[in-house]
């Protein structure tokens, strides 16, 4: 049977996990992806400021821009609550972290 063809068409979702070395690597067996999800070694990292404002950087592993933005930032409470940006790269995940921290805490770069 042909697959019928819709308004929008969504491309198919790759997901993926970091091997040992923090490299991302493909994983289509959605329940050892679901396990890696589940686990800590998602996060990148997090920091959690004292009036309770937290900025969370994580490995979130979904393909679906080009070029793929597999890192993700959000900060949680206060003013920014909701600012979320996305990177291609464990590097520019990391600055983007620096930045979101940064804004969060009232210092804008």
């Amino acid at each position: 049977m042909a697959r019928r063809s819709t308004l929008i068409d969504l491309p198919e979702l790759k997901t993926y996990i970091l091997d040992k070395n923090g490299v991302p690597v493909h994983e289509p067996d959605m329940a050892k992806y679901g396990a890696f999800l589940a686990s800590d070694a998602k996060v990148l990292k997090r920091d959690t400021l004292p009036n309770g404002i937290a900025v969370s950087t994580i490995f979130v592993g979904v393909d679906y821009l080009s070029p793929p933005r597999l890192w993700e930032t959000v900060i949680f409470g206060g003013p920014d609550d909701g600012y979320q940006e996305r990177y291609s790269t464990r590097e520019s995940a990391l600055a983007g972290h620096g930045r979101a921290l940064a804004l969060a805490t009232g210092r804008r770069q």
